[in-house]
């Protein structure tokens, strides 16, 4: 089986060398919108939280091109954001760009085989949008892996989306669907195994329809 790192650089490094191509399409995005639709179910699930923004670090793995920053940027929301990708391209491309209100941290490295890379920053909410939908051929596995690592590195708040398995086509082969109600099972699961205390879990499935967002809310 072909490392995971190999089939998600096989799959973007085209793309992002090429700066005529949309940035959303980069990124397999559908459009601008659809991905800010989803930064903004992730803006609305931690305002849930009573701390707020002040002060709190959030790391966003496989942050691509930086929209997640560009996004929090642009909504002045007063947070700490520290972006990784395994793709150096993406990471470079992330850099050049330009922000009024925050000062992004961008790493290159792949946090599932060594955490060092953050230089040990602790991280108030983790979140990753889209490194679940390639289909790397062990998707499962991977999910159950990344989860714990996230559970483990996150102090409040754990938040993921995922392409709906309800409205997948059989010609997407290259792409991952997942049953939400049994991503809910397995993450309640390992919550459960783990030990880690939790106050909820959070299930979104109302702003597309083809994606869903889980939140972990951890004690």
């Amino acid at each position: 089986m072909r490392k995971r790192s190999d089939i998600i650089r096989s799959h973007y490094i085209e793309r992002v060398s090429n700066y005529s191509i949309p940035e959303h399409r980069v990124l397999d995005w559908a459009s601008h919108k659809s991905q800010f639709t989803r930064f903004e179910v992730l803006i609305n699930i931690l305002k849930i939280t009573k701390e707020g923004f002040n002060n709190k670090t959030l790391l966003d793995v496989g942050s691509g091109l930086g929209h997640l920053a560009k996004y929090i940027d642009g909504n002045n929301i007063n947070i700490n954001y520290v972006g990784i990708d395994l793709i150096s391209e993406m990471v470079e491309r992330a850099k050049q760009t330009s922000f009024d209100n925050i000062n992004p941290k961008f790493f290159v490295g792949d946090i599932f085989k060594d955490l060092d890379v953050l230089n040990g920053i602790s991280f108030d909410y983790v979140y990753t949008s889209g490194i679940f939908n390639l289909n790397l051929g062990n998707n499962k596995k991977f999910f159950k892996n990344a989860l714990k690592l996230f559970l483990n590195i996150a102090n409040d708040v754990v938040c993921f989306n995922m392409l709906d398995a309800s409205y997948s086509k059989s010609s997407d082969s290259d792409y991952f669907y997942s049953d939400k109600y049994e991503i809910v099972d397995i993450t309640k699961k390992i919550l459960s195994k783990s030990g880690i205390a939790y106050s909820s879990i959070k299930l979104v499935d109302n702003y597309l329809p083809n994606d869903f967002s889980i939140a972990i809310f951890l004690k």
